[in-house]
């Protein structure tokens, strides 16, 4: 541990079971010597110094684990026998990246389960492409058109939205499914050279007792709220833009987008975000994401969500 090296970050859970050292710091390690390894290569005939003899054995180490490694190389993620790595900017890393107990190292999102549904391969890697579509903002530029606000009068008619209770609900990922995507669907590739695939995430709600099974169809935006100062309130002549309809994660399988008003999602239960940003990939909208912990009143999580601010309509509590 106090060396810092791959082999002790190996064994470590065997030494001290208890210990604040996983598997996520073994492959942090292990791909920080492997980059290494590959910029020394890339500039050969160049003087380095301070690799001590601690680093070289860490490059070693990692060039032997990677050379026994099985995995399957894709657009968007890293397969490996039982486990998988997505991309931070594709939609099931942006997804998996809130559940609880994975994390997300130099770009990557894992560990993940591994997905079901992929081709068999006969080479250990194989190029495939997770299929979405982009949602667009609906941002318009209004500089120069904004009057000067001028607040009612009567102060304490402003309403104070209240906060839904947090949720009890407890979300579990349960499965990981890709599904093929024709060629003629798969416009960033139309040629076909490349198989492209659909992901599906099925989730079992334990007090619902109930699975959700969602399709991630776009490659939404999440945007966490801003910091703001105080407790603010709702002016009443603006009351009609913060109209809102509050859904439980329980209820997202039969709910639909509100052309009016913003949507609030109450994910403040264990692992409810996951499936919340899951259920905006589905329905093609970006949102964003409302924590109870960092200083943004309700208030201002509904107006950075609706119109006054990115227009997305959808805000997910947390």
């Amino acid at each position: 541990e106090q060396g810092c090296s791959v082999g002790a970050l190996a064994l470590r859970e065997m030494i001290d079971p208890n210990g604040d050292y996983h598997g996520v710091d073994f492959l942090y390690h292990v791909l920080q010597a492997k980059e290494l390894s590959l910029r020394l290569e890339r500039e050969q005939g160049h003087w380095h110094g301070g690799i001590t003899r601690k680093i070289t054995h860490d490059m070693i180490a990692a060039e032997l684990w990677m050379r026994n490694l099985e995995a399957k190389a894709t657009n968007g993620k890293y397969e490996y026998a039982i486990l998988s790595y997505w991309r931070s900017r594709s939609i099931i890393g942006r997804v998996l990246a809130v559940v609880p107990d994975i994390h997300e190292i130099c770009g990557w999102v894992g560990p993940c389960e591994s997905p079901t549904g992929l081709e068999t391969y006969r080479t250990p890697a194989a190029l495939v492409q997770v299929h979405t579509r982009a949602p667009a903002f609906k941002l318009q530029d209004s500089a120069g058109e904004q009057q000067p606000f001028v607040p009612s009068d009567g102060r304490l008619t402003w309403e104070e939205p209240i906060l839904p209770p947090v949720s009890e609900e407890v979300c579990v990922l349960r499965k990981l499914r890709v599904l093929s995507v024709p060629a003629d669907v798969n416009s960033a590739d139309p040629g076909g050279v490349v198989t492209a695939y659909r992901a599906k995430l099925d989730f079992y709600l334990l007090r619902a007792n109930k699975v959700i099974t969602l399709t991630l169809y776009s490659n939404s935006i999440f945007v966490a709220a801003p910091p703001c100062k105080g407790t603010h309130k709702i002016d009443p002549k603006s009351t009609s833009i913060y109209t809102r309809t509050i859904y439980e994660v329980s209820r997202l399988d039969k709910a639909e987008l509100k052309t009016e008003g913003v949507t609030v999602i109450n994910a403040t239960g264990h692992g409810g975000q996951a499936l919340a940003r899951a259920w905006c990939a589905e329905k093609g909208t970006n949102a964003v994401v409302w924590k109870r912990d960092r200083e943004c009143c309700f208030k201002c999580g509904l107006m950075v969500a609706g119109k006054e601010g990115l227009d997305v309509d959808v805000l997910i509590l947390c």
